[in-house]
C-alpha cells in the first residue's frame, strides 16, 4: 500500500485538497536515493501515513525532533519522586473541563509521546498565563511537578504550558 502512496498524494493534490503539511513546508516527494532506489524514507513514510490515513504507522513524529534540553520521555516519569520539576512534550489527546465545586476552572490534558500517556493539570492561575495556547495547540511543552495520588498513578500539575517547538533532526 505505501508504495503507492506518491501516486495517491499527487492525484490528491490535482483535486484542489489542501495539503496538512502546508505550514511546514514539507513536500511529499519521493527522490532518488543515494544509492539509486526511490523507497520513501522514514520521514517520508511517517508523513506520507499522515496525510492519507490520519495515523503513525512507521513512527513517532517526536521521533524525528531534537528534545534533549532537559525533556523527560513521559515511560521515565514513574521512576521520579513526587515533587520533581519535569519538562514533557507530547501531542493532545484530550483536554477536559469538568465542573469544580469552587466554580474556578481546572483544565486537564492528556499527553501521550510514542513512550507512554501522561495527565497534566492545569489550574486557573497557569491557565490565566498560559490561556492561549490551551485548545489550541496539538503540540505542547509542559513544564510543572509531579504529583502522585497512588503507588501507579501520577500526574504533572503545570506551572507553564506553551506550544511545542522543535527543531527538526534528519533521519
Amino acid at each position: 500500500m505505501l508504495e503507492q502512496v506518491p501516486k495517491l498524494l499527487q492525484a490528491r493534490r490535482r483535486s484542489g485538497r489542501h495539503e496538512l503539511f502546508a505550514n511546514v513546508g514539507t513536500y511529499l516527494q519521493v527522490r532518488p536515493r543515494a544509492d539509486g532506489s526511490k523507497d520513501p524514507s522514514l520521514r517520508e513514510r511517517l508523513l506520507f501515513e499522515r496525510e492519507l490515513l490520519s495515523l503513525d504507522l512507521s513512527a513517532h513524529p517526536l521521533d524525528f525532533c531534537s528534545l534533549a534540553d532537559g525533556f523527560i520521555r513521559i515511560r521515565d516519569l514513574s521512576a521520579l519522586p513526587a515533587g520533581q520539576a519535569v519538562k514533557i512534550a507530547g501531542s493532545v489527546i484530550r483536554y477536559q473541563t469538568p465542573p469544580t465545586r469552587t466554580g474556578k476552572r481546572v483544565v486537564y490534558i492528556i499527553l501521550e509521546d510514542g513512550t507512554g500517556v501522561a495527565d497534566v493539570t492545569v489550574f486557573s492561575d497557569v491557565q490565566e498565563k498560559c490561556g492561549s495556547v490551551l485548545f489550541r495547540s496539538g503540540w505542547l511543552e509542559v513544564r510543572g511537578k509531579i504529583q502522585r495520588r497512588g503507588p501507579k498513578s501520577l500526574s504533572i500539575i503545570a506551572d507553564e504550558v506553551r506550544a511545542l517547538k522543535v527543531s527538526a533532526t534528519p533521519r
